[in-house]
């Protein structure tokens, strides 16, 4: 569904190569063989560098994310632009960027049956710093939509589970001081 929709964005003449571990899932996207390549493999590995010019990767949590720009630096690095949309996690993933020489140019907020997602663009180059609350919650400045409303969202969940762990009697200061972050975002 996700490559159908995608489909539909690119440009007279545009042209995509799909590529998953499973021939299966490959197999659903054989209606689009004039404007798609498809390639069954793990990651990046069956790219070559410089060969996309972006690069989509979603669907999975950050670090699965996180590991197949790892295990396909040189194709990453060669890509104008990494569109990220991690399943859970933004954190983990925005510190990795940052800690392995990525710059996130932007991020987007964007809801499907009530959760929250966030896509990250980014390429390769100086990362600008962030502080501990930036990364938990990215830089307000470069959202390009959907900041305020993913903050609320987030702090509705965490006051969930800290209300959670304070009926059960456990220890709410992890969940104080995030919560605090949040408030002053």
């Amino acid at each position: 569904a996700m490559l159908a929709y995608g489909m539909d964005l690119l440009k007279e003449g545009d042209y995509a190569t799909a590529l998953d571990l499973f021939e299966k899932v490959l197999a659903r996207d054989k209606g689009f063989q004039n404007r798609i390549d498809t390639r069954c493999g793990d990651g990046l590995g069956v790219l070559t560098p410089g060969e996309a010019e972006a690069i989509i990767i979603a669907g999975m949590g950050s670090e699965l994310i996180a590991d197949i720009i790892k295990q396909g630096e040189k194709a990453a690095r060669a890509a104008k632009s990494l569109i990220l949309c991690p399943h859970s996690h933004p954190e983990k993933l925005r510190t990795f960027l940052i800690k392995n020489g990525y710059r996130i140019l932007s991020e987007s907020c964007v809801t499907e049956d009530g959760k929250f997602y966030i896509i990250i663009k980014a390429k390769s180059g100086q990362a600008e710093a962030y502080s501990a609350e930036e990364l938990e919650m990215g830089k307000r400045a470069l959202f390009d939509d959907g900041f305020d409303d993913y903050v609320a969202w987030m702090l509705r969940s965490c006051r969930a589970i800290r209300d959670e762990i304070e009926r059960a009697g456990g220890d709410t200061a992890k969940w104080d001081r995030r919560i605090e972050a949040l408030e002053k975002a």
